[in-house]
């Protein structure tokens, strides 16, 4: 029923947000990084107007690198509640018929029957199509946006 529809959910949140945050986190640091700045450098003083005090534009082979590193690092942060979320959806829609309970039963379950392995089963799969099509996104992105300034 219904209720069938949000198997995974909770586990999919604990997934999808602090993931965001690291790969837009990853992707700024490693393209500052590769355009030779940190953090500390971005000060503007208080009469800086904001399109002086920006950055130059990155070259887009800075855009592949940086976004291939983010969606690499984002996955390996996040890939073990995609796992526990893969499991949960895949379980039984009937509630009496399920293997897991909630999200930290399945957590348990995994740990106990296949130890810290069971929590990156399938991880090499998910790099080698996460950190090209994420670069891809990052390059398309900022290709686009600058065709349309």
């Amino acid at each position: 029923g219904i209720p069938g529809l949000f198997q995974g959910f909770v586990s999919n949140g604990w997934r999808f947000v602090p993931g965001r945050a690291v790969y837009f986190s990853a992707y700024d640091s490693a393209l500052g990084y590769l355009n030779g700045r940190s953090n500390s450098s971005r000060s503007s003083s208080p009469g800086e107007s904001l399109k002086s005090s920006r950055p130059p534009p990155p070259p887009l082979y800075h855009c592949f690198l940086a976004g291939g590193f983010a969606g690499g690092v984002a996955w390996l942060s996040t890939y073990p509640f995609d796992v526990i979320r893969n499991r949960m959806q895949a379980d039984a829609a009937d509630p009496r018929l399920r293997k897991y309970r909630n999200m930290w039963h399945c957590a348990y379950e995994i740990a106990a029957q296949e130890g810290f392995h069971g929590y990156f089963k399938g991880l090499t799969v998910c790099l080698i199509r996460a950190i090209p099509v994420n670069a891809c996104i990052f390059t398309t992105y900022t290709a686009a946006i600058r065709a349309m300034e």
